[in-house]
């Protein structure tokens, strides 16, 4: 049977003779059909096919080789050069498979794809991976390990005593308490002294976990009494590190998602016998255990304007306090807030570093510090965006930049903004930028555009005001993680309501008092199960106002619907616009300079005539008072807070859930279609 190459190639006509003084070689002919014909009805394989195939492209090759062609002769090959590079060109499609076929003796290097925007990307370069977490500490009893006898009861938390040396470092997985009583250590970051006082720390598995690691002091402050009982004399670092009982390992149960997080890492260590406090050893499983890195352009940046001696206060990111007791930190960013739920924009007044994620630290707002936006996007809502941060930055220098400080240099201020920078995003962020005037501000970079195809053009970036100097920093190192931005604002709004916050002290205009953070949370009962407050709507309110797209189309029949298993802002107003509607169409919200926010409630329910509602909130019942103004934004409570985590998992823990449904829906086109084939035209019948 003749091969398709071989009948191909004997109806090609013979090539010219080129008018040259040389004869050149006779054509090659097409090879003779075998004599030995196989029979049709049965077929070679392709391997047999294709090895013969091969076999006459390599004698061609020889021959040509042998005799030469006139295009060969010409130009003849240089001292340095070798006669394997030429390659031989091939018109038909069938011969270009078959030298693709013959092994090549030369190896090209690699060429990058041109850009698709249809054809899957390649394989990109390697990326530095994250780092593994490690610690040099190993626990000795009675030689750097030391048990602090407890001088009460037995509710009083444990402690231990431990001593490290320079550059040892200690990695603890859970929640505890961290004294320095000799020398120092970094942690994050941040160096904390031996004067520094007790920190909390929430090394939750969720977020990379902080290592402590033994530095050079030069404070001279030696260890207590009760300590160098212990030790004995000793320069080497001492912390004491103790229970911590807040309850926040009750989140994992409201929240199953996180409940891996909370658990014990596989082969901790308990040597140091502290609940809740496990010791990473080598022999600890690592999976799902980041450390906590500071990238290095980072930690260039932070010392070269925190020992500024400028008189002039700044505003930017303080690395621990300095010459400043305090510190404010404005929140800009709606989705990711870092002391409040999401939705608030604010003013937290800090005194001591914070070490554990966002939703470990939710704080009650101060009066005039906190307005109510009620989306995670200032998209629907720009200029109440813009006029809420306003406001707040005004309650800064009038109120808390110079209260406090007998020198007159002010307190630092913190802007966070958010990481929408094009668009809308860019020019909101410009205009924070000129209310706020700073004095540095700090960049950080994309990552760089490592697809081929066309360069996009840049945008022209807003210009920095003339004295602020501007910080390029690296973008933070992405790690493996499970969880996403959706499940942190999740969990964020669970330990909100979930959390006990203690009763602000009053502040005086002389005297700046710290934003009052959580005591702890208490998860003992679902919120379905705990007693709500019974508010007369139409008493208690002076207003209700809604907010976010389509607002505007409920009607006030509709509002009891609306409310009904929604999260509201309690939010305090002077104004006394139209005292006599309680609800309007397309009602304005109040004017952040004349109105704040005390913080969120949860309407559990509203009674049929729409007077009484069932609410539940975290703001200590002596603050519910000022609450006039009831304003309903986009945000929801998510479906774990409707849940009884007190049942097991299955059908008994879905019955009775106010609001859920399992199961398969009832809504209109929501069954299965049936097709009917045994339909037949009228001339089929």
């Amino acid at each position: 049977m003749i091969s398709a190459l071989a009948a191909r190639r004997a109806k090609r006509p013979p090539s010219p003779t080129p008018s040259s003084p040389s004869p050149s070689p006779p054509p090659i002919s097409a090879p003779a059909t075998p004599k030995n014909k196989a029979p049709n009805s049965k077929r070679k394989r392709d391997s047999e096919d294709k090895n013969k195939q091969k076999k006459k492209r390599r004698k061609k090759q020889e021959k040509d080789k042998e005799k030469g062609r006139y295009y060969a002769q010409e130009p003849e090959l240089e001292p340095d050069e070798d006669e394997n590079d030429h390659i031989i060109l091939v018109d038909d499609e069938e011969d270009e498979e078959i030298e693709g076929d013959t092994p090549d003796t030369t190896t090209e290097p690699p060429q990058s794809r041109a850009y698709s925007p249809s054809a899957p990307i390649g394989h990109q370069p390697p990326k530095e991976g994250p780092a593994q977490l490690s610690a040099s500490y190993h626990p000795i009893l009675n030689q750097n390990l030391f048990q602090i006898p407890s001088s009460s009861t037995e509710t009083d938390p444990k402690s231990v005593l431990i001593s490290l040396k320079i550059d040892d470092t200690l990695a603890l997985v859970g929640t505890y308490t961290l004294r320095v009583v000799q020398g120092s250590v970094s942690l994050c970051g941040t160096t904390l002294h031996a004067s520094s006082g007790t920190h909390k720390i929430f090394a939750i598995q969720s977020a990379p976990i902080p290592v402590i690691t033994a530095v050079e002091s030069e404070s001279i402050e030696e260890a207590p009494e009760e300590f160098k009982s212990l030790v004995g004399e000793s320069d080497d670092t001492l912390i004491v590190v103790s229970e911590l009982r807040t309850g926040i390992e009750g989140l994992g149960r409201v929240c199953r998602i996180f409940d891996v997080a909370f658990r014990p890492p596989l082969n901790a260590s308990s040597t140091l016998e502290l609940r809740g406090v496990y010791l990473v050893t080598p022999e600890t499983s690592k999976k799902g255990l980041h450390p906590f890195v500071l990238p290095v352009s980072w930690d260039l940046a932070l010392p070269s304007f925190a020992s500024s001696e400028k008189n002039e206060p700044g505003v930017y990111l303080v690395k621990g306090p300095k010459k400043y007791p305090h510190v404010v930190y404005l929140e800009t960013d709606l989705g990711q807030s870092e002391f409040t739920p999401p939705g608030i924009v604010s003013l937290t007044v800090l005194s001591r570093p914070v070490f554990g994620p966002p939703w470990t630290h939710p704080t009650l707002s101060h009066p005039n510090h906190a307005h109510f936006i009620g989306s995670l996007t200032p998209k629907s809502s720009p200029a109440h965006y813009l006029s809420a941060i306003q406001s707040l930055i005004e309650t800064f220098r009038l109120d808390l930049q110079y209260s406090g400080t007998a020198d007159h240099t002010g307190i630092p201020l913190v802007v966070n903004t958010m990481g929408w920078t094009k668009g809308l995003g860019g020019d909101l962020i410009k205009r924070i930028e000129e209310l706020t005037d700073p004095t540095h501000i700090f960049e950080f970079e994309g990552p760089a555009n490592e697809f081929g195809g066309w360069n996009p053009q840049p945008q022209p970036q807003p210009q920095p005001p003339a004295k602020a100097k501007t910080y390029t920093l690296e973008p933070i190192l992405d790690i493996p993680t499970n969880y996403t931005p959706a499940d942190n604002r999740t969990i964020s709004i669970l330990s909100y309501f979930f959390s006990s916050f203690p009763s602000p002290p009053p502040s005086t205009p002389t005297q700046t008092i710290p934003t009052p953070f959580r005591e702890g949370w208490d998860t003992t009962l679902p919120l379905l199960a705990r007693y709500p407050f019974q508010v007369d709507i139409k008493t208690a309110f002076d207003k209700i106002i809604l907010t976010g797209a389509g607002s505007e189309d409920v009607v006030p029949d509709e509002l009891p619907s609306v409310l009904n298993g929604s999260i509201v802002g309690l939010v305090s107003s002077s104004s006394s616009e139209d005292p006599d509607a309680l609800y309007k169409q397309a009602q304005v919200y109040p004017s952040p300079q004349t109105s704040h926010l005390l913080g969120l409630t949860f309407i559990r329910g509203v009674s049929a005539s729409g007077d009484k509602v069932h609410i539940l909130t975290p703001v200590p019942p002596g603050m519910l008072g000022n609450a006039r103004v009831l304003v309903k934004g986009e945000m929801e409570m998510p479906v774990w807070g409707w849940l009884d985590y007190r049942l097991p998992d299955g059908e008994e823990a879905e019955k009775g859930k106010p609001y859920l449904q399992w199961g398969k829906g009832s809504g209109i086109g929501g069954e299965r279609r049936r097709v009917r084939r045994n339909l037949m035209r009228r001339g089929q019948a």
